[in-house]
C-alpha cells in the first residue's frame, strides 16, 4: 500500500454458539500511520472506531464491517503497519484469552511514492549577452506520499550561461562540473504542497551568439517518484546581443599644407555584449589625401578609408588605435573637419557616440611677391607714379592684413597711394599700405604710389618696397623689389646783360646767369657773345668761368654746378670802333642744353 492512499479492512464477526451472542461490540484501534476514514456495516451501529449490534445468532456471521483508513503520507517506505481488531459480547462463556479468537491482526506494507513535478520558467523570455538573467524553478509534490528531504534540483547550464546565485532557503553550488548547479532544500515536501520558488541567477556570456539557449532542471528526493517524466522541465531563453561601441578621433602635430598629418582613432566597447564585425569608416574631406592607415586592416577607395578589426571587441575593451596618415592639401585651408564612424553587426544601444569629428585648423601657406615699376621717366619737379604689383602664388589664400612698406629715398616725397584694396599712409619717408581683405592664390593686385620728384633725386633714385603678411612664406626672397630710375633734372636759367661803364672808347658789360631751379645745374653753363660791327672784344672773365676771346666773339663756360637760386657773372670789355652816332646792338646768349632753353639778351649802345 502506498503512503497517502486509503486501505480497506473487512471485519467479519461469527458466533460459534451454542447461544446467541448478545451485545456484540467490535473495536478497531488504528495504529500510528493510519487514520480512520470510515467504519460501518449493515446492522451495525458505528461511532468512531467502535461498532455494536444487539445479537449474532449462534452458528452465524454478522454482516461485514468495512473499515477504511488512510496511510499517512509521511509513512516511511517499507514500513509495516499492524491493524488489530477486537470483538466482545455480553453473553457468558466467550473465551477472551489468547487463542480465543476475539482479536485479529491485518498487516499493511507501506510503499512511499511522491510524484514531484518541476516547472521551470524564464520570466522575461529574453536576455542580453553580457548581462545576468534569472530562471524560476517551482517544485510541487503531487503525492501520494510526502517527499522525504532533502529535495535536490540539478540544473545543467548550456554553453553561454554561468552560475551566479540561488535564492534562499535553497542552497546552491557548482556540481561535478562548472556547468552543473546543484540546489538542495533540507526539509521534505508534504504532499499537495509546493516548495519555495528557487530563483537561479545566471550570467549570459558576453560573446553568446544571438539565438535560443535551453536550460533544463531536474528534481529528486529520497522518496520514490512514480512519474519521473515531470521531474524535468526545460526553459528557453532568447539571447540577444547589444553593444555600445564608441569612437574618439584626435590628431597630433600642427597641420601644414603639403605636410603629413596623423589622426588617431580609438574605438571602445562599453558592452554589455561583445561587439562583432567592428568597422571604422573615414570619408576624408576635401583637403586631406590618404597616405596610409595602420593598426587595423585599412583600405582606401575614392577618398574613403575603411578599417576592419580582425577580431570581436570585448566588453569594456579598447581596440588597438588606428593611425591614419593623410597629406594636407591647399584646399584644407583655413579649416577642415574629419569625421570618422564606427559600426558593428551587433545591435548598438547608443548610436550618438558612433561618430566623432576632429576639426583641424590649417594655417595659410603663401608665396607673396612684389614687383615695383615706374610708369614714366622721373623728372625733377613732376609727380612720378610707381606701380607695386603684389602677387600671391599660393598655395593658399593670404589672409589679411597684407602690408606693403615703401621707404622713400631722398628725393621722393609721398603724395598719395592706394588701389587693389590697399589704403596707404606715410610717416616721414615710410609709406605703409595695408589691405585687410585676403588675397587669393594666383591673384595679383596693384598699388599705385604717387610721389613728388625733388632735386635730390637726380641723377638716379632707387626705390625699394616689401610685402608681408601674417601667413607662413614659402619663398621670402621675392618679398622685396627695388626699382632704379634715372631722374631728369629741371632748371630755368636766366641771363641778364647790362652795360656797366663807358670809359673813353671802351665799354664794360656784365653778363649775369641766374638758376631759377628747381634743380641745380648738372652740366656746364655756356655763354656766347658775338661782337657786332663797331665793337672789338678786348677781354672776358668771371669767377669760375673759362672764356675764349677773339676780337669778334666771346665764348665762356661755367663748369661748376649752379645751385637753384644762385647767380654767376662774366665781365666783358670791348673797344668801340664805330663812328660817333652809330647805334650798336650787342646780343649775348646762353647756349641750349637738354634741360634748358638758350636765352639771349640784346643790349643797344648809341655811340
Amino acid at each position: 500500500m502506498r503512503a497517502g492512499e486509503t486501505v480497506t479492512f473487512s471485519v467479519v464477526v461469527s458466533s460459534s454458539g451454542p447461544s446467541d451472542a448478545r451485545a456484540v461490540s467490535v473495536s478497531d484501534l488504528l495504529p500510528a500511520g493510519l487514520t480512520l476514514v470510515s467504519m460501518d456495516g449493515p446492522g451495525w451501529d458505528c461511532t468512531a472506531t467502535l461498532c455494536t449490534r444487539d445479537r449474532i445468532a449462534a452458528g452465524t456471521s454478522a454482516p461485514t464491517i468495512t473499515v477504511v483508513a488512510r496511510v499517512a503520507a509521511g509513512t516511511a517506505d517499507g514500513a509495516r503497519l499492524t491493524n488489530s481488531v477486537t470483538v466482545a459480547t455480553s453473553t457468558p462463556g466467550d473465551d477472551t484469552g489468547p487463542g480465543g479468537g476475539n482479536t485479529d491482526d491485518a498487516f499493511v506494507d507501506v510503499v512511499a511514492e511522491a510524484d514531484l513535478e518541476l516547472v521551470k520558467t524564464h520570466p522575461t523570455g529574453t536576455a542580453v549577452a553580457g548581462t545576468s538573467t534569472s530562471f524560476d524553478i517551482d517544485v510541487t509534490n503531487n503525492g501520494p506520499s510526502d517527499a522525504v528531504g532533502p529535495l535536490t534540483v540539478t540544473d545543467t547550464l548550456p554553453a553561454g550561461l554561468t552560475f551566479l546565485s540561488g535564492s534562499a532557503p535553497w542552497t546552491c553550488a557548482e556540481g561535478a562540473t562548472p556547468a552543473e548547479v546543484v540546489c538542495t532544500l533540507a526539509q521534505g515536501l508534504l504532499v499537495g504542497t509546493s516548495a519555495p520558488t528557487l530563483t537561479l541567477q545566471v550570467q549570459v556570456a558576453a560573446a553568446a551568439p544571438t539565438g535560443t539557449l535551453t536550460n533544463s532542471a531536474e528534481v529528486t528526493s529520497g522518496t520514490v517518484d512514480p512519474l519521473p517524466d515531470n521531474n524535468t522541465d526545460p526553459a528557453d531563453v532568447l539571447v540577444q546581443q547589444e553593444a555600445d561601441v564608441s569612437i574618439v578621433k584626435t590628431h597630433s602635430g600642427v597641420a601644414r599644407v603639403g605636410d603629413e598629418l596623423t589622426f588617431e582613432l580609438l574605438v571602445s566597447n562599453e558592452g554589455p555584449s561583445v561587439a562583432q564585425d567592428v568597422v571604422v569608416t573615414d570619408a576624408l574631406p576635401t583637403g586631406l589625401e590618404y597616405v596610409t592607415g595602420t593598426g587595423w586592416a585599412c583600405t582606401e577607395a575614392a577618398g574613403t578609408v575603411t578599417c576592419a578589426l580582425a577580431s570581436p571587441l570585448g566588453v569594456l575593451a579598447t581596440a588597438e588605435p588606428i593611425s591614419l596618415v593623410v597629406r594636407v592639401l591647399p584646399s584644407a585651408f583655413p579649416q577642415v573637419t574629419n569625421l570618422a564612424e564606427v559600426t558593428t553587426s551587433t545591435p548598438d544601444s547608443d548610436p550618438d557616440n558612433d561618430s566623432d569629428a576632429d576639426p583641424v585648423d590649417v594655417p595659410p601657406l603663401v608665396n607673396l611677391s612684389i614687383d615695383k615699376s615706374h610708369a614714366d621717366d622721373l623728372v625733377v619737379g613732376d609727380v612720378a607714379v610707381y606701380e607695386l604689383a603684389v602677387t600671391n602664388d599660393g598655395p593658399t589664400a593670404a589672409p589679411g592684413p597684407i602690408t606693403v612698406v615703401d621707404t622713400l629715398p631722398a628725393g621722393l616725397d609721398f603724395v598719395s597711394g592706394g588701389g587693389g584694396g590697399f589704403s596707404c599712409a606715410a610717416a616721414g619717408a615710410v609709406v605703409t599700405c595695408v589691405r585687410d581683405a585676403a588675397l587669393g592664390a594666383a591673384q595679383t593686385v596693384t598699388v599705385e604710389l604717387r610721389v613728388d620728384v625733388l632735386p635730390e633725386a637726380y641723377p638716379e633714385v632707387v626705390n625699394g618696397a616689401s610685402v608681408t603678411s601674417e601667413a607662413e612664406e614659402t619663398d621670402p626672397d621675392d618679398n622685396t623689389d627695388t626699382d632704379p630710375a634715372p631722374v631728369t633734372p629741371t632748371i630755368d636759367l636766366e641771363l641778364v646783360k647790362e652795360a656797366r661803364a663807358v670809359t673813353g672808347s671802351r665799354v664794360s658789360y656784365r653778363l649775369t646767369v641766374t638758376n631759377n631751379g628747381p634743380s641745380a645745374t648738372v652740366k656746364p653753363i655756356r655763354l656766347r657773345d658775338p661782337m657786332p660791327a663797331g665793337l672789338r672784344l678786348v677781354s672776358a672773365e668771371g669767377a669760375g668761368w673759362s672764356c675764349t676771346v677773339s676780337p669778334d666773339l666771346a665764348v665762356c663756360q661755367y663748369a661748376d654746378p649752379l645751385a637753384a637760386g644762385d647767380s654767376t657773372s662774366v665781365a666783358l670789355v670791348a673797344e668801340v670802333t664805330a663812328d660817333p652816332g652809330t647805334t650798336i646792338e650787342n646780343v649775348a646768349m646762353g647756349l641750349p642744353w637738354p634741360t634748358s632753353e638758350g636765352q639771349s639778351w640784346v643790349f643797344s649802345l648809341v655811340w
